[in-house]
């Protein structure tokens, strides 16, 4: 297989990737506030913020490495559809950015087990949402063909 840089609909890549990022970092923030909602009607007032602030540092990493192979594979997916002549590589482009990004943004901080997670994850989603994107162009050409 070859990859041919000059199919890659860029435009189409970078809304993938924001979209992965959204997702990732996203879900983060909803299960952190669901936390300090939930802790707010416990205390029927202003919650405990150490307790939150403790409950994101245990969490936040783990739940954003998960959410970015989701993310990702919904970019990828995106980015797959858009792209005619070459799905796969859009997909697998948006998973190759998604993972150089998150490793840069996490070089600052020490890279710690979860940015090898959201970077396989990051890998794998972009991978596989190239795929079955694939499939489904391909599936798309034979049914038009038969018509």
């Amino acid at each position: 297989m070859t990859f041919n840089r000059s199919a890659i609909k860029w435009g189409s890549v970078v809304v993938g990737v924001v979209i992965a990022f959204v997702i990732a970092y996203g879900s983060s923030v909803g299960v952190v506030t669901g936390y300090a909602s939930y802790l707010s009607m416990q205390a029927k007032g202003a919650p405990d913020m150490a307790l939150i602030n403790s409950f994101a540092a245990r969490t936040a990493p783990t739940v954003t490495s998960i959410f970015m192979g989701l993310g990702v594979l919904v970019g990828s997916l995106r980015a797959g559809r858009k792209a005619k002549a070459a799905p796969f590589q859009n997909g697998l482009t948006v998973g190759l950015v998604t993972a150089l990004v998150e490793l840069a943004l996490n070089l600052s901080g020490g890279v710690s087990m979860w940015t090898l997670v959201s970077v396989m994850l990051a890998l794998g989603g972009g991978w596989l949402g190239g795929k079955l994107s694939a499939r489904g162009a391909h599936e798309y050409d034979l049914q038009n063909a038969s018509l």
